[in-house]
């Protein structure tokens, strides 16, 4: 992944997570706690307010299976866009 894009399209600030499991990981609900790892946790958005959490040529480097969630604290609150690299061609 080489961007992530976080914009908050409600009237109020709310809260954000966003996190990788594994490819062990095969739960279609939110995992256990022992089984994320955090790009950001609980970060701050205003009203009309937007994130990057990827950039400045940040990446990450994921395998086939991993999961990718981003979750606000409100719902229906957030559009998320993400950036991916699946090949390099030479």
């Amino acid at each position: 992944m080489v961007g992530i894009h976080l914009t908050n399209i409600v009237a109020n600030a709310i809260s954000v997570d966003v996190f990788l499991t594994d490819y062990n990981d095969d739960s279609d609900d939110d995992p256990s706690d022992n089984n994320k790892y955090y790009l950001i946790k609980g970060a701050p958005i205003a009203a009309g307010g937007a994130l990057q959490v990827l950039d400045g040529g940040a990446k990450v480097v994921v395998q086939d299976g991993d999961r990718l969630w981003v979750k606000s604290d409100t719902a229906s609150s957030l559009d998320c866009w993400v950036s991916a690299v699946d090949a390099i061609s030479s």
